[in-house]
């Protein structure tokens, strides 16, 4: 819940006889500002679920609004885009506030007389953006200052916060899944392993709601009810479930046919991890089904009722608040806020999801092993924009390309570490127990001063206990003239596990010669060395 000061719910918002104002400003390069009698009629719609109770959403608010856009004075080529703040004050025995109600983006304006009706949608929209095939590992704040940062979008939530949630202290592995194909998507199932969904604030922040009982912020009594509709029943989530990727294997905790099936979600494929800070070090495992329980025994203690009700115009409601309703129908039912409409000019209407009666589904066969089609593929690491990336191929030795403008945005690699490798770029991948096999490509930039030979290693490291021990490796050589480069490597694996396992794949690179590492020798050095006679 929102509250400007202390004591305004109470004063202001639930006082009988209070005042009520709009105003907003829409931008677009210039800001105009304008108020409620500019304001022929609107709404917001806020949901975080649909007709039944769902977790890991996504959802963009909608802002309805029409306007006499001559009298605010915005050229009507600058609506369409525009950035759009509204706010609503509400002052009672002298005490006034402003509630912030969301910061939206036109994406439809029409024009009718001097009446524009406008649709205009939050920031949620922003992560509508091609995601990368990408995997690794980071605790959930560091993938959301990723994902945000990506897509200029501000976290409205503190590390703090975000490590309170479920599974929110672990450092999850990313393994990349067909359902994973935008940020949105990736934001999804992120927010999902949490136990959580996401929400644009009002001042057009991410953050995250957790699926939990909290405590009833307001009570809202019969007669301060313009109309309600109680189910008779009550409801609490009483499973998880999550599908394997690539063995169709489904993992749960809890039981019963109030399930939250969470599909192939990219950060259930594998356990979560606690480290020390100081040393790095592995401190825990935790399995998926663990990571499961974790999610169940936060919201199993939900338990809400099914409702819909209008009430007076309440700015200060919240997705995800519980409020008490009394009288009446009611007799101290406590409604989970899924859903949120604000009348500009009217009242407010709340709604609590039904539950969520989807069962677990079958074992999937997909990705059992066959013909090469049914082979597993390996999703690659991310490209941090400052170093060399590996990125790995959907189909045997074909490799992603990368267009100039990324070749560019990479630093061009160091050389040089007196003749020792060099590590470019590494990732973390979990493999369950099966055979993986894969293709990892290698696309980096560098530069010699001088005519050199260099080469390339991959290495392919297991975790045993709290240390990598090496399984493989792959090397490979190239002659460099003096300048820039681009190299493109393509290196097939297999990995057969007798038990689910973390691996660490990293990519190297150094000058070298025939004799001594730490000797970086020219062409006609290298040449003399060869056939044995005196360089030139």
């Amino acid at each position: 819940m929102y509250e400007p000061s202390n004591n305004f719910y109470t004063d202001v918002i639930q006082n009988q006889v209070r005042r009520v104002n709009w105003s907003g400003t829409i931008t677009n390069g210039t800001s105009y500002s304008f108020s409620a009698k500019d304001i022929i009629s609107g709404e917001i719609i806020n949901e975080a679920s649909g007709s039944n109770m769902e977790i890991g959403t996504v959802y963009s608010s909608e802002l309805n609004i029409s306007l006499y856009v001559d009298e605010i004075g915005i050229p009507r080529n600058k609506i369409y885009g525009a950035e759009i703040s509204l706010f609503c004050t509400m002052t009672a025995n002298g005490t006034s506030g402003i509630i912030p109600m969301g910061v939206f983006t036109v994406v439809e304006a029409t024009q009718k007389g001097q009446i524009c009706s406008i649709t205009a949608y939050d920031n949620m929209s922003l992560f509508d953006r091609e995601f990368p095939i990408t995997s690794g590992m980071a605790s959930p704040y560091e993938w959301l200052l990723l994902l945000c940062g990506d897509c200029n979008v501000t976290l409205g939530n503190t590390v703090n916060e975000i490590e309170s949630l479920p599974n929110g202290s672990y450092k999850l592995s990313m393994n990349w899944t067909d359902d994973a194909n935008t940020y949105r998507e990736v934001l999804a199932q992120l927010v999902a392993a949490l136990g959580s969904s996401a929400h644009m604030d009002r001042n057009g922040n991410l953050v995250l709601l957790q699926l939990t009982n909290g405590n009833s912020v307001a009570t809202i009594k019969a007669n301060d009810r313009f109309d309600s509709d109680i189910a008779h029943t009550t409801w609490s989530p009483s499973s998880f479930f999550v599908t394997n990727k690539e063995t169709g294997a489904v993992s749960s905790a809890g039981s019963g046919q109030l399930a939250f099936n969470l599909g192939d979600n990219a950060f259930l494929q594998g356990p979560g991890y606690t480290y020390d800070e100081i040393t790095n070090e592995l401190t825990g495992t935790y399995s998926v089904n663990d990571m499961l329980t974790n999610i169940y025994n936060s919201a199993r203690t939900l338990s809400v009722v099914p409702i819909e009700a209008e009430i007076p115009l309440d700015p200060c409601l919240d997705l995800f608040d519980v409020v008490t309703l009394t009288g009446g129908q009611a007799n101290n039912t406590k409604v989970f806020i899924t859903s949120l409409t604000h009348s500009i000019g009217g009242a407010s209407e709340i709604k609590c999801a039904g539950a969520n009666t989807t069962e677990e589904s079958s074992i999937s066969s997909r990705g059992s092993s066959g013909s090469k089609d049914d082979w597993l593929w390996v999703s690659g690491a991310i490209n941090s924009g400052t170093k060399v990336a590996i990125t790995t191929s959907q189909t045997w030795g074909d490799v992603l390309p990368k267009t100039w403008d990324e070749i560019r945005a990479s630093t061009w690699g160091e050389l040089y570490n007196g003749g020792s490798w060099v590590l470019l770029e590494y990732f973390e991948r979990y493999f369950n127990q099966d055979l993986n096999l894969g293709v990892i490509g290698l696309t980096t930039n560098y530069q010699v001063d001088k005519d050199t030979n260099v080469r390339f290693k991959i290495t392919i490291e297991k975790m045993v206990g709290i240390s990598w021990t090496q399984m493989s490796q792959w090397t490979c050589n190239e002659y460099a003239l003096r300048g820039y480069h681009t190299t493109t490597l393509v290196a097939p694996f297999g990995i057969l596990n007798n038990s689910d396992a973390l691996y660490r794949i990293s990519a190297y690179m150094s000058g070298f010669d025939f004799d001594d590492e730490d000797t970086i020798l020219t062409k006609s050095e290298i040449e003399a060395l060869i056939s044995g006679g005196e360089s030139s």
